[in-house]
């Protein structure tokens, strides 16, 4: 029903009708309208819960125990025509928990793609499609622009002069924090958080064999016995938690700084025991990487070098194995300004030459325009009149059928 009426919707008024028929897991909407009018949606059931929190599991021993109700759509969190005129998702919370009357829970995202949008929408009231395009291919680190100058300052307070760590911290001082493919420092970056996030919640160790073991590890428990991102940021930027200090070690403190030292040195320590002592081979892009792989695993699109972690461009991890599924930018005022692109192809068939017949233009990206490639817009009065523009006859997925040899 709200998938129907959405599809027939003349004006912001039709939308809220039919959103309000959304009655699904939840979703964020967004809306745009040639009048003028932006807004943003939050719909589907948010249980209300009685007896318990819904941030674990708990046994319903009775009927006292469970999710008694949703919340009604006229309370769902919404936005319409702020004034800073632009809304905005990346699947961070909309909505402040601590100003909201409902409880949220869930996994939510960190963030910091959400961040980086709202920084680069707030910047500029007259974004054009080559922008947000650009935006799409953002690579700034958010996390590293927070926290990598508290490391630089504590170098500087408690460093102990060495010759070769201050040349590897002058990458950092260099460093506008994008994760670029011919880059050192964000290669320096990866291993500094890990050492930064291992040695200030090493408290926490225990856990870590105990959530390997865990039968439940895929349903109930965390991915990882280290708390995520933004609290570790929190905890740096405000420079007054205990977790700094190192149980390890008797009859020392240690401070935010000594901590942030520390990783520094691990860090080092592990690139040249990885890469060796040539930092030639310390470029972002000898590490990180991205192959799609088809969904029944038969077969691979080779990529290579590719820029971005946990940026507004996202590429988790060392090999990027999830990521935007499609980059499109929509043009209201003229639709066949329109840009889009997939990273694969036309067809799901991997005999088709429309296999990975965008990947190219998904995978490519343009250092002068900074940002990557897309493909046009085109529109077509007949079926007709789409095969005579086909080149070769190129344009047409043909049937592939597989018979047997014997």
């Amino acid at each position: 029903m709200a998938a129907t009426k959405l599809n027939k919707a003349e004006n912001i008024e039709d939308y809220f009708d039919a959103v309000s028929w959304w009655d699904n897991p939840v979703f964020n909407f967004a809306y745009a309208d040639k009048a003028g009018n932006i807004a943003m949606t939050v719909c589907g059931r948010i249980p209300i819960r009685n007896g318990y929190s819904g941030m674990y599991p708990v046994v319903a021993l009775n009927d006292s125990v469970g999710m008694v109700s949703n919340v009604p759509y006229a309370y769902l969190p919404r936005e319409v025509n702020p004034s800073r005129g632009h809304v905005s998702s990346a699947n961070q919370r909309s909505i402040n928990p601590n100003e909201y009357g409902y409880p949220l829970v869930g996994p939510y995202v960190d963030g910091y793609r959400g961040r980086r949008i709202n920084e680069l929408l707030d910047a500029d009231n007259s974004i054009t499609t080559e922008d947000l395009m650009r935006f799409q291919a953002d690579a700034i680190e958010i996390r590293a622009r927070s926290i990598v100058p508290k490391v630089v300052s504590a170098w500087d307070n408690l460093g102990d002069g060495n010759e070769s760590i201050e040349m590897i911290v002058g990458l950092f001082n260099d460093w506008d924090y994008e994760m670029a493919t011919d880059l050192k420092a964000p290669t320096l970056w990866m291993y500094l958080y890990d050492a930064i996030r291992s040695e200030t919640f090493e408290e926490l160790d225990v856990l870590i064999p105990l959530l390997e073991e865990s039968s439940m590890k895929s349903n109930a428990l965390p991915s990882s016995s280290y708390p995520r991102a933004p609290i570790l940021e929190q905890l740096i930027l405000e420079n007054e938690s205990a977790y700094f200090d190192d149980t390890r070690t008797e009859g020392l403190i240690e401070t935010r700084d000594h901590i942030l030292v520390r990783s520094l040195h691990i860090a080092i320590n592990t690139m040249h025991s990885l890469y060796g002592e040539n930092t030639d081979s310390w470029e972002y892009g000898l590490h990180h990487t991205i192959n799609v792989e088809h969904i029944a695993g038969l077969t691979t699109i080779k990529g290579g070098p590719i820029r971005g972690q946990h940026t507004l461009f996202p590429s988790h991890g060392w090999e990027m194995t999830t990521g935007p599924v499609l980059r499109h930018v929509i043009d209201l005022e003229n639709p066949l300004n329109s840009r889009c692109v997939i990273p694969g192809g036309q067809s799901g068939n991997p005999f088709s030459v429309h296999f990975d017949d965008l990947f190219q233009l998904w995978y490519t990206f343009d250092t002068e325009e900074h940002h990557y490639l897309y493909q046009n817009f085109y529109t077509y009065s007949s079926s007709s009149e789409f095969v005579s523009v086909s080149e070769e006859n190129r344009l047409i997925e043909r049937r592939i059928t597989l018979m047997p040899t014997n």
